[in-house]
Formats: C-alpha cells, structure tokens, sequence
C-alpha cells in the first residue's frame, strides 16, 4: 500500500504542477484599453523663438500598462485635442512605476489664449491653458520711443492688448480695451520711456465680453 501511494504521488504530482502553469499562463490576455488619472498626466508648454510646443508625461502604475499612440493634435479653433492609446494587461507585473513623455509641435501661433485637451481613448484627461505673447521681451532705447504692435484678428472674438514688465509674477496690466474682431489686422502704439524696464506683449482672447454692472448712485 505504501508503495502505491508514493506511486500516485510521483504521477498527480508533475500534472498539478502543469495544470497551475497553464492556469497562470490563461490569465495572460490580450491587453484592454487603459485611461490613466489626471494626477498622473503633466502639461506644460513653452516657447522657442516662433514655434509652440506642448509636453505630455504620463506616469504608469507598474509594467502591466503600456503606450499604444500618442496621437497626433487636431486644431479646432483656439483649442488643441490629443488623444492617446494606453493599453493594461493582466499577467505578473513588476512594481516599477514607468514614465513615458512626448513632445508635441504646434508650430507658429498667433498671439493668443489657447487650450490643449489630452484624452485618452476618447475621455479627457486633463486641459492646460496657455498663451501666446504678442511678442518676445522690448528692451528700453536709449532715449523715448514707441513699440507699434500689430496682431491678427477674427470676427467672431473680442482683443485686448496686455502688458507686464516681468513674467515671474504673471501680472498682466491691459494696455486696451476690448476691440470686437473685424478680420483684420489690429496695430496701436506704446510709447517706451528712455531707462524703462524691458515690457511684455500679449494678446487676450474672449468670445464673450464681461458683464459691467454700473455702480448704484447714492441717493440725494
């Protein structure tokens, strides 16, 4: 009886050990779409010279996830859209948060408010909002002058040129007021004191002009 009983044990014995082998590997299927959260996506955007670009950096929990696409950004009128393809499979996965990144170019942008929308298989992730400087940094002359500032308009937007001394504190002072688009080109004038600090341009865009609630009289 003894030996029939290791006999058993030496012949179910390997089976088992097949029988969890394939178990583990039916558990590997085809991957399944993955939208990571927005506290795992970064944006920023930059400037060099006259070309725009947008950074995108995901963080993926361990290597069960994965890049499929990035995608290719798609214009609708001030706003960018992207969306990506990120993948989740179920196998055994490695503990080690993965960070992938890219770099999309815009090219040239006019002066401008603009918004740049990531998704991921058709749901938005998260928005970032930039802008688009009418100009880079205007040293002061040697003596008085003025800047002419032009920008392009459309008929279906309201401008207002702004201006600051530094970008550190992100204070923008208007230099206009609003001016309804008409399709053409804007220019005005800012004159520059002789041992004035350098000033920033930009260009603020709306579709809706705010509300102006005049201020009750005191009575007699």
């Amino acid at each position: 009886m003894k030996t029939k009983s290791r006999t058993v044990s030496l012949i179910f014995g390997p089976l088992v050990i097949g029988l969890f082998a394939m178990q583990a590997v039916g558990q590997c299927g085809e991957p399944f779409p993955y939208t990571p959260p927005p506290r795992d996506v970064g944006i920023t955007s930059g400037i060099d010279g006259e070309s725009v670009s947008v950074s995108v950096e995901v963080s993926l929990p361990d290597t069960c996830f994965s890049l499929g696409n990035w995608g290719r950004p798609r214009r609708f009128a001030n706003s960018y859209i992207v969306d990506a393809q990120f993948y989740e499979t179920s196998s055994y996965c490695l503990c080690i948060v993965l960070s992938v990144s890219t770099n999309y170019s815009l090219g040239p942008l006019p002066p401008g408010n603009y918004s740049f929308h990531f998704r991921a298989w058709g749901t938005c992730v998260r928005t970032q909002e930039f802008s688009v400087p009418l100009s880079a940094a205007i040293r002061a002359p040697q003596g008085d002058s003025k800047v002419h500032l032009c920008w392009s308009t459309a008929q279906s937007a309201c401008y207002r040129l702004e201006h600051c001394s530094t970008l550190d504190k992100n204070e923008w002072e208007p230099l206009t007021g609003w001016i309804p688009g008409n399709g053409k080109q804007f220019c005005t004038n800012d004159a520059v004191m002789a041992g004035q600090p350098q000033k920033f341009y930009r260009v603020a865009v709306t579709n809706t002009l705010p509300i102006q609630i005049p201020d009750k009289e005191s009575p007699d």
